[in-house]
């Protein structure tokens, strides 16, 4: 091994193993086995928690966000019963409480983040065949792409994002894997593969996209039509079966879809920070020395290259539209990011075949891994990022005592407080994501709303943050008197007029 790529190897590892350090630690702060940590590890958590215990409770998971609650369940129903009924069996068995819920979620979480691994491991050393050199970087890539900062927390997160993109990628594999073998088998398992993505989250149409540009490509019109009925008659039952607040979520009727410029340069400039090592990779491309040409034909012949190629055209397009919907962060670049990945390998893979690297290349992809190494570092060390969210299961412990015994129906500025495990009140607002768009829209709720109720008297307790303006959603407190002052955090007012 050559200076260089010894050089090279030394600071890929080291980079992989900073960024596994960080996920190590946020893992510790944020799951145990000793005590149900409640700590939040991503935005809207509390909303999946919500529905997850609704589904164990039976009741119904889809409500409409424009009545009363103002709650909603905005993804897609396997998410729910897919997470519900794993989280149901094991508290059964073991007889916990349901505040143990959160940490059986994140450890699913967390295995589908593992599989992640294990089939971009398998991806991406497959589509390198014959080339040494590239085919070195796909297990550090692999860890790196799952398991590092751009999924971040995530990876413990009540998120169903890395679930789909997980059945998203290995529809793709198994297109790549086992389509000149056996086409037909190869379609219906990655077309299964595809519906579980979207059964996930709705937004899921990569797969399908992916798939029936693979096989248009191929002039496969057997294939196409195949995977075509199949996605139709699947969607087509899923959408009957559902009630009417489920149909509403699918094709976000009534859900404020905002598309911001500033959303997407913030997201793209994120996503950048924390890919270094692929976008290096993605740079050294015409730098290679090409050992083999191929045009057009070799492509379409090349299946493994194909599909990579078939995915990135599907999610690029489709991610930039989503990723700039208010309220959108990194996480909805998981399948773009993987499939830029694997694109890049495989061309980097036929391009270079077994000849080394040029040393300018070398030296990039080393700057690029050790870019996202000093990263790491500085997560690691509390310079930059967020390494624990023990502070915020504290404050949540010590915000419990104060919610005991509450008049209901109660009302909390903070979501999480609304949580069964945190207090008793019914119904739970815990208000939908996009609830303050949809209010600063002027689209209507059932008695206006939170204001509406605030100023009607129907909240017998409110709950605001400590020091907030005794108001809300453009009500103030009248016929509310503070009870309770800053108690860990927290001011509580009662009702002291009629409702």
């Amino acid at each position: 091994m050559n200076p260089a790529r010894q050089t090279l190897h030394v600071v890929v590892w080291a980079t992989v193993a900073l960024a596994l350090a960080v996920m190590a630690m946020r893992l510790r702060h944020a799951v145990s086995f000793a005590e149900p940590l409640t700590g939040v590890t991503s935005g809207a958590e509390e909303e999946s928690a919500l529905s997850f215990w609704r589904y164990l409770h039976g009741r119904d998971v889809y409500q409409e966000l424009h009545r009363i609650p103002f709650a909603a369940s905005v993804y897609n129903w396997l998410y729910y019963a897919f997470y519900g009924e794993i989280s149901g069996f094991i508290l059964r068995t073991f007889r916990l409480p349901e505040v143990w819920l959160l940490t059986i979620s994140r450890l699913v979480t967390l295995g589908w983040a593992v599989a992640g691994v294990a089939m971009a491991w398998r991806s991406l050393g497959g589509t390198s065949i014959g080339a040494p050199n590239i085919r070195a970087l796909a297990p550090p890539l692999a860890i790196y792409l799952f398991l590092g900062p751009l999924v971040g927390f995530w990876a413990i997160s009540l998120n169903m994002e890395l679930a789909a993109t997980v059945c998203t990628a290995t529809a793709a594999l198994v297109i790549a894997e086992f389509y000149d073998r056996a086409p037909v088998r190869a379609i219906i398992v990655a077309t299964f593969l595809s519906l579980v993505a979207w059964g996930f989250k709705q937004t899921y149409i990569y797969a399908a996209g992916a798939i029936c540009l693979f096989l248009l490509l191929r002039r496969d019109w057997k294939g196409l039509g195949l995977t075509l009925v199949l996605h139709g008659v699947v969607w087509a039952v899923a959408l009957m079966l559902g009630t009417e607040a489920y149909f509403k979520t699918i094709f976000f009727i009534g859900i404020d879809t905002t598309l911001s410029i500033q959303q997407l340069t913030r997201n793209l400039t994120n996503v950048a920070t924390k890919t270094t090592p692929v976008l290096a990779l993605v740079a050294i491309l015409p730098m290679i020395r090409v050992r083999r040409q191929f045009g057009g034909a070799t492509i379409l012949a090349d299946s493994k290259l194909l599909i990579a190629l078939c995915g990135l055209a599907t999610t690029l397009p489709l991610t930039l539209v989503f990723a700039a919907k208010v309220g959108a962060a990194e996480n909805y670049f998981f399948s773009v990011i993987y499939f830029l990945c694997l694109s890049t390998v495989a061309f980097a893979a036929r391009l270079a075949g077994e000849a080394p690297l040029p040393v300018t290349a070398t030296a990039l992809l080393g700057a690029g891994w050790a870019a996202a190494g000093v990263a790491a570092l500085l997560v690691l060390t509390g310079v930059a990022g967020v390494l624990s969210v023990r502070p915020n299961h504290d404050q949540h412990v010590a915000q419990k005592a104060c919610l005991e015994n509450l008049s209901a129906p109660a009302f909390f500025s903070n979501n999480y407080l609304a949580l069964p495990w945190m207090s008793s009140s019914e119904p739970r607002f815990i208000l939908s994501f996009p609830y303050r768009w949809e209010r600063a829209a002027g689209r209507p709720f059932e008695r206006d709303g939170v204001g509406g109720l605030i100023r009607e008297g129907y909240f017998r307790t409110i709950v605001v943050s400590a020091g907030a303006p005794p108001e809300y959603d453009g009500a103030t407190f009248a016929g509310y008197g503070r009870r309770v002052s800053d108690c860990a955090g927290l001011d509580i007012y009662y009702r002291t007029s009629p409702g």
